[in-house]
């Protein structure tokens, strides 16, 4: 099992906008660097790391499945909304989510799905879009039922709605 919070040292602004095929291609370009280029890459670190380093994306290259690389930029632009929401920047949350939702037929748990509808449904009525915010709540609805009906029994979610501050 892979550890998302810690799989990708890349801040939250870059990792947003990043692909799976960018981060594969920048494991590759740091494994083909120079024990110099590291150096100066890497902040001035000892050169005798270049190895630590070149293992650690080789690691990473090897390792990390286009599902986690998903798991990880869910969360981070998950995260990103829900800090929007807290600053009452309904727009900028509702593109979060909205990117978020993208990284969903990447990824094989389905958990988050029900947790992004319902942020996407109560940014929705604070942007007075009433019917987009009654599809995304209907949608939770949909899939808590679908869930019930197969077996696999009620969504769990991490966080609860709690007034605007996401889930």
């Amino acid at each position: 099992m892979v550890d998302h919070d810690n799989l990708l040292e890349i801040p939250q602004e870059i990792l947003e906008n990043m692909t799976f095929e960018d981060f594969q291609q920048g494991c590759h370009q740091v494994l083909s660097m120079s024990d110099k280029e590291i150096k100066s890459s890497f902040a001035g670190k000892d050169p005798r790391a270049g190895d630590a380093i070149r293992e650690k994306y080789r690691e990473l290259s090897e390792k990390v499945t286009r599902e986690d690389f998903a798991t990880r930029k869910l969360r981070c632009l998950k995260a990103k909304g829900n800090a929007m929401v807290k600053q009452q920047k309904y727009a900028d949350a509702l593109n979060s989510y909205k990117k978020a939702v993208d990284q969903l037929p990447m990824m094989g748990d389905k958990t988050e799905e029900s947790a992004l509808d319902l942020n996407l449904s109560l940014v929705y009525l604070k942007l007075k879009q009433y019917p987009k915010a009654i599809e995304a709540a209907d949608h939770v609805s949909l899939l808590s039922t679908t869930r019930i009906a197969v077996g696999e029994g009620p969504v769990q979610h991490e966080g609860k709605l709690q007034g605007s501050h996401g889930v």
